[in-house]
This record gives structure tokens, sequence and C-alpha cells, in this order.
């Protein structure tokens, strides 16, 4: 199940697993040495969930449809920033949707276009991602993106994750 936590929810898990929380209120502590722990955990934590995004199961993740911000000239684009992951796109010309292919299987695909047998087609077109930018097999002028699957990046104030990625979660204060 699908979770969606606010900032300030998910720094709470967060300094709960440090072992900062719950917080005692039934006592009063003066001290004027400290640190600001979640001046530490909150980039950890955001650098945590943007390694999910890119890296974890994606029925685990948010997943939307990203067509919308998705444009390609010439068979070629960049991924929008909230974009994380293209995980299918499908083309107005193609008859069926393409799983992107890895920066290190573009050069195969690119092999295989340039024989007329193995080219890719609208019925098994090719679609690669490297360092953010999306290439595309067949191009056809006047093509649009019908439909891009994506894992997205709610933005730094808002966390959707399942609820098992919960257990990922570092206890960053014992890594020291």
């Amino acid at each position: 199940m699908l979770l969606t936590l606010t900032h300030s929810e998910m720094l709470k898990l967060w300094r709960t697993r440090a072992g900062l929380e719950p917080r005692r209120t039934d006592c009063t502590v003066e001290r004027v040495e400290g640190i600001d722990a979640d001046t530490i955990i909150e980039p950890r934590m955001r650098a945590w969930y943007l390694h999910l995004l890119d890296t974890a199961p994606a029925e685990l993740l948010p997943v939307d449809d990203a067509a919308a911000s998705i444009s390609l000239a010439g068979g070629c684009g960049t991924l929008p920033p909230h974009v994380r992951r293209l995980l299918a796109l499908r083309l107005s010309s193609w008859s069926t949707t393409a799983i992107p292919a890895s920066a290190e299987h573009a050069a195969r695909i690119a092999a295989l276009a340039r024989n007329p047998y193995s080219a890719p087609g609208t019925s098994q077109p090719a679609c690669t991602v490297a360092a953010r930018r999306i290439s595309v097999a067949p191009w056809h002028t006047g093509d649009i993106v019908v439909m891009a699957t994506a894992v997205s990046d709610p933005g730094p104030d808002t966390y959707i994750l399942d609820e098992s990625l919960l257990s990922q979660i570092p206890d960053i204060f014992s890594q020291q």
C-alpha cells in the first residue's frame, strides 16, 4: 500500500529510527552545546528517497503518466525534471509500447537500427534513456507521445512510497 507522508512526518520517522524520538516532555534539561539533528538528517533523508525512486521496484513507488510533459523532436528529447525513471513509452504511430533500454544497450540498438531487417519498427519500437536524454526509433514527423509511464518525484515536501520501504530507513547515527 502506498503511503503519502509530509516532510515532517518522514522526518519524525527518521528521528525515531535514529533514537531521537519520542521526545521526553515530562522533564526539563538545559544544555548550551548540541547539534541540530534535523540539519544532518534532512539531506540524507532526501538522498535516500531519490535513490529509492531511481532503484526500487516501480510497484512500490509513485508511478504516473508523464506523456504531457515529454516532447520529442527528430526522435530525441529530454526527461522532465520531475521524472526520475521512464518505465514505458508509446508514440502515436506505434502499435505497441517500448520499454526503455539503458545506456549500456544503446550501442546494440543503434547497430540493429542500421540493418533494415533488424531496425525497430512500429510493432517493435526502441527507446533508450541515457543521461536524461530519450532516443526513440522509429520516428515519424508528427509523432506525439501518447503514453509515458514514469516514476516521478513528488517534490521535496512529499514522500510517496510503499510502507514496506520504510524498513530500509538507515540508522544514520550508528554509521559514524
